[in-house]
């Protein structure tokens, strides 16, 4: 599965995929995008 990033607005700091992999790894250990960084 191929994401593209959108051109506007601003730059996202994760790829889609990196965006997609933390959706899953937070449903796996209920923890917050904040906790991970």
């Amino acid at each position: 599965m191929h994401l593209k990033s959108s051109a506007l607005g601003r730059k996202s700091y994760f790829s889609p995929e990196g965006k997609i992999a933390l959706m899953v790894l937070k449903s796996y250990t209920n923890f917050s995008r904040c906790h991970l960084l």
